[in-house]
């Protein structure tokens, strides 16, 4: 009896490490983030990184792959609230703005320098400027051209956070739950090795 418990315990830990060792998952930050012009226009956006492979200084320029971003969505209001328009700049890590500029303190969790963020062609609109300095709201006429709608003196806020899934991984490990064929977080590869050592110890205890 003695030496099945000894298997068992050496199983479940075997198993726990290749678990631990499948799932470690990128250390990814959401940060969201406001502008508030004087007028009443509004930004709101959110825009994601990997915290591990990130630089001090996230710097992100023109269309392409990028160097850090992951993603980067943001939305303009009019001072009713009215939804304007969205602009998905980043997706998967390319960007597709031919004038995007944008600038963040990865140890501060703040936007810095210039930035410009938004749309590009006519009937678009736009963000951009110096933080801390001057940002300026800019729709683009159907005709090209360029007119600021709203300005502030280069305030713009920022909320960072972890990605809830790496707790809610952890949170199902803490429940041993890998004791179970069908957790979704472990790689196929772990539950292959799992379930063998799993069956070895069943042929030991016959």
């Amino acid at each position: 009896m003695q030496r099945i418990f000894v298997q068992l315990v050496i199983v479940t830990s075997l198993a726990l490490s290749l678990l631990l060792t499948s799932i470690a998952p990128a250390e990814a930050m959401t940060v969201n983030f406001t502008w508030q012009g004087n007028q009443g226009y509004s930004a709101t956006g959110t825009f994601n990184y990997d915290e591990k492979t990130a630089p001090a200084i996230l710097s992100e320029k023109g269309v392409g792959t990028t160097q850090a971003l992951e993603s980067l969505t943001v939305s303009f209001a009019d001072p009713s609230n009215h939804p304007i328009k969205t602009y998905n700049t980043i997706n998967d890590g390319v960007s597709t703005g031919k004038y995007f500029q944008f600038n963040f303190n990865t140890m501060t969790q703040d936007i810095i320098g210039l930035i410009d963020i938004g749309g590009e062609l006519p009937g678009d609109i736009y963000l951009k400027g110096t933080v801390d300095s001057n940002l300026s709201l800019i729709q683009v006429s159907a005709s090209g051209v360029e007119e600021i709608v709203d300005s502030n003196s280069g305030t713009i806020i920022c909320h960072a956070e972890q990605n809830a899934v790496k707790r809610s991984d952890a949170k199902h490990l803490s429940r041993f739950s890998y004791l179970f064929p069908r957790y979704s977080f472990a790689s196929r590869f772990a539950q292959n090795d799992m379930i063998s050592l799993l069956c070895h110890f069943r042929k030991d205890e016959a």
